[in-house]
């Protein structure tokens, strides 16, 4: 898990989780050049310090937390729109077992979200996500005013990692500068390249935007060419 909100402590932590084993959740990060470059660091460290072992399989997944707090309704629309328009785009950069996986329910197959953002009263306050298991899950927003991405493979590979939560986190900034994103069910990955050079931040994730749409086409290429490696 990576947590980019204030419901963590300040410690790493690994601990026992029932579908895979056990997991590692990292303390909360906030979205700096500087964390993203320790959390680099750290997972690489990781990964070379069990160098050899094969504790990654399909039963593991990468989940990452993004605070909300301050969207507005309008806002939160967005962002299910923007995911539901590009989860196919996400889960073509996965290995295959997480196409179908019960961990990571679509939201375009929940028909009673679909209704609930048709409506002109929409309202975050009754989403009706009530699956943890949902690709994006609101199962912590009531208390937390958080959502978890949960499309992810499990890894170890530290560059995947941080370029894969950076994604993540130009369709978040999307759906919150964005005034009206409209669903629609044909995104590509060509889509998802011009939704992140379209999108500026005035951060320094604006100087990311070359090297995440390269990143974005290498794995999409790597996984449709070739066999899926899964956790890698």
């Amino acid at each position: 898990h990576i947590i980019s909100s204030q419901e963590a402590g300040n410690c790493w932590t690994v601990k026992t989780d029932g579908s895979c084993g056990f997991e590692v959740t990292t303390p909360a990060i906030r979205a700096t050049e500087n964390n993203f470059e320790k959390l680099y660091r750290i997972i690489k460290s990781f990964r070379q310090s069990i160098a050899g072992t094969h504790i990654i399989n399909r039963a593991c997944g990468l989940h990452v937390h993004f605070p909300i707090r301050e969207f507005n309704n309008n806002q939160i629309r967005n962002l299910i729109n923007t995911f539901r328009s590009y989860e196919d785009v996400l889960l073509s950069l996965q290995p295959a077992s997480r196409h179908t996986n019960y961990y990571t329910e679509r939201i375009k197959n929940n028909g009673n979200l679909a209704q609930c953002l048709e409506s002109h009263t929409f309202s975050a306050a009754h989403i009706p996500i009530t699956s943890h298991y949902c690709g994006l899950s609101f199962n912590r927003y009531s208390q937390r005013k958080t959502i978890e991405i949960r499309y992810g493979a499990g890894s170890i590979r530290e560059r995947k990692i941080v370029n894969w939560a950076q994604t993540l986190l130009y369709l978040i900034e999307h759906a919150k500068r964005t005034e009206n994103v409209v669903y629609h069910d044909n995104a590509s990955l060509d889509d998802l390249k011009s939704l992140i050079r379209e999108t500026t931040t005035n951060s320094w994730l604006d100087r990311r935007k070359v090297g995440l749409c390269c990143w974005l086409q290498r794995r999409y290429t790597e996984l449709n060419n070739s066999e899926r490696n899964e956790g890698e």
